[in-house]
């Protein structure tokens, strides 16, 4: 199975253009969103799955947007460092109709 990096969203975008170079001819281009709103752009992006993998302490702000119908959304260990947050996420996904898990 290949799985194809479609977009990457962060506050700087620093990271995501280091790594778009150092992988130059072994990943396709994919768009890279930074800034206020990256996270809303890359859900409307049109991507199946949603990696979060920011520090802990924001896990939960960055979960919380999506995920849309028919997105999976897999998050970092912890998911979030409150227990009301994953009560949240999780309903959210139900809601939702997606897969939210830990990974």
């Amino acid at each position: 199975m290949e799985i194809e990096l479609a977009a990457v969203a962060s506050r700087t975008g620093s990271r995501a253009e280091r790594y778009r170079q150092d992988a130059a001819g072994r990943v396709a281009n994919f768009t890279r969103l930074r800034r206020r709103g990256a996270l809303p752009r890359l859900l409307a992006h049109g991507v199946d799955a949603v990696c979060v993998a920011t520090p802990d302490d924001r896990h939960f702000e960055a979960a919380r947007p999506g995920p849309r119908r028919g997105q999976a959304r897999p998050h970092r260990e912890p998911s979030v460092l409150r227990l009301p947050e994953l009560d949240q996420l999780e309903a959210l996904a139900r809601r939702r109709g997606v897969l939210a898990k830990v990974v």
